[in-house]
Formats: C-alpha cells, structure tokens, sequence
C-alpha cells in the first residue's frame, strides 16, 4: 500500500491541451436531444466536441488537428 495519494479533482492537463475560454448557450430541451443525437451518430466523444467542431467548420477554422474530425 505505497502508492501515492492523488490529490481531489481532476488532474491538470498538458500544457497547451486545456481550453481557456467558455462559450455557453441556452438550448431547449428538444434542441438539445438533437445536438447529442448527432454526436452519438457522428462518433464523436461528446456532444460538447461535436457543438465545437460544427462551430468551427461553420465560421471556416480547421478544427483541433489534435483531435481526428
């Protein structure tokens, strides 16, 4: 039983891998079902990285090149 202690929370990410900003929009109920709907169809990991990646395809920014489209 030597093995460290972690401490409480998420672990921090690499550097350069953390998002710095929010961007945050009401949906209803019904919008919402649709946007992870299309998440979970596109196999993408969350419906948050699919809302991310349609927003930047829609303003013409590549998206993450970390991250397979």
């Amino acid at each position: 039983m030597n093995e460290e202690k972690r401490g409480r929370g998420r672990p921090k990410m690499v550097n350069g891998e953390a998002r710095d900003c929010i961007f945050s929009i009401r949906l209803s109920v019904v919008e919402l079902a649709v946007i992870k709907d299309a998440a979970e169809k596109s196999g993408v990991d969350s419906a948050s990285d699919w809302a991310r990646d349609a927003l930047l395809a829609a303003s013409a920014i590549p998206c993450n090149p970390r991250r397979p489209a």
